[in-house]
């Protein structure tokens, strides 16, 4: 049997950052950020990983941890934009399937990104899929730097919003997925897994009006009948935007004994357990 052409993992890093200058190159004990994410995207059974960044240093940091990497000086405005020029512009065949992680999620688990590939390679009917977790506290449910996603039965993902939700309603524990179980509003993790041309689709197309009133990109695909899957996940990630998130990445590596480590070394802890991840069943369409 023929095995699966590999995907192709593409982490979009820009160097500047209006609330956190240098974001990239934090050092997150021991680490830059850039480092800690493309050290856990090694983990992915399957893929190849490629930082593209519009700046060498942030280049030089990520080959140091043996990923391969791209500087693309083209004005981009969003990481999707970045992995466009990217392909347009290297010469690479197209991928068949295509992941976009963020490169300021230092704590996201490889295991989310396998959930997502095996997702699509189970099912050919999905165009797009991406990681959902439960409301992590009270906060989260009014938070505008926390998107949220309502998600339908089928495993389709009807809306996504920055604004407070009334009917959202906070897991109050540690267990996301039961939580996710239970309700229909979930935390969105900014990670998306494509068919190439579902990508090609995406980004041939101008923003849309939800889009620029919101900044969420992810609105363009829905404004546009792309359909997008939601695959429910019990995951540590947090996207860092601000020196308090930082913060609090730093004193969660110290708690999980990875200061100095890669976000996968012994000590670290463990990634969710398979059946700890799962994928809304139903109608894929």
């Amino acid at each position: 049997m023929t095995s699966p052409a590999p995907a192709l993992i593409v982490i979009p890093a820009r160097r500047t950052s209006r609330r956190l200058p240098e974001k990239p190159l934090l050092d997150l004990h021991g680490r830059t950020m850039i480092q800690r994410v493309a050290e856990a995207m090694r983990e992915v059974p399957g893929a190849v990983v490629v930082v593209v960044t519009d700046d060498a240093r942030v280049a030089r940091s990520a080959a140091e941890v043996g990923v391969e990497t791209f500087v693309s000086t083209r004005r981009a405005e969003s990481g999707s934009d970045r992995i466009r020029h990217f392909l347009d512009d290297s010469g690479r065949a197209w991928p068949e399937l295509l992941v976009n992680v963020q490169g300021d999620e230092p704590l996201l688990e490889g295991e989310v990104v396998a959930a997502l590939l095996r997702r699509m390679r189970d099912d050919p009917l999905v165009r797009v899929a991406t990681p959902l977790r439960g409301l992590r506290g009270v906060a989260e449910v009014s938070d505008p730097n926390v998107v949220k996603a309502s998600l339908l039965p089928g495993g389709r993902i009807e809306d996504f919003t920055r604004l407070p939700l009334e009917e959202a309603t906070p897991a109050g524990g540690p267990d996301d997925l039961a939580c996710a179980r239970r309700h229909r509003w979930l935390v969105h993790v900014g990670v998306y897994a494509f068919r190439g041309e579902a990508f090609r689709a995406f980004t041939d197309l101008p923003p849309s009006p939800r889009e620029r009133a919101e900044h969420l990109e992810q609105l363009r695909m829905l404004e546009n009948d792309i359909p997008v899957h939601g695959v429910t996940v019990c995951t540590r990630s947090l996207a860092v935007d601000t020196p308090r998130d930082a913060d609090r990445v730093r004193a969660a590596l110290l708690a999980e004994g990875a200061a100095g480590e890669g976000p996968s070394a012994p000590g670290s802890g463990p990634p969710p357990a398979a059946d700890s991840v799962f994928a809304p069943q139903g109608d894929a369409r």
